[in-house]
């Protein structure tokens, strides 16, 4: 539903959360985006704005679209996807781990 006086637009992309690490392209994988880890074990919370369209790791050519959370208690981890109130997580992909994949 289109909000009022105003239209709706539905447009796919890809987007990433941007880490501090290096870009996939760098680590040797076959396309864009960031690694956000490592992520220490201490109790804390960390969060990464998530840009979508930012192909070969380019912000200036992507949107930012929102933020990832991610929070460490003890022995577990929380991730939250804090999008912005215009975009919509339809599909996510996650990896929590100690080797690089």
């Amino acid at each position: 539903i289109p909000p009022a006086g105003g239209t709706s637009c539905v447009h796919n992309e890809t987007a990433f959360a941007l880490g501090p690490s290096k870009c996939f392209d760098d680590l040797g994988f076959k396309r864009w985006g960031w690694s956000v880890g490592p992520i220490s074990s201490k109790e804390a919370s960390h969060e990464f704005k998530i840009y979508a369209g930012a192909g070969q790791c380019d912000i200036t050519k992507g949107t930012h679209v929102g933020n990832l959370i991610v929070i460490v208690e003890a022995s577990t981890i929380k991730v939250i996807y804090d999008m912005f109130d215009s975009f919509t997580v339809y599909e996510a992909h996650l990896y929590v781990g100690n080797d690089m994949l």
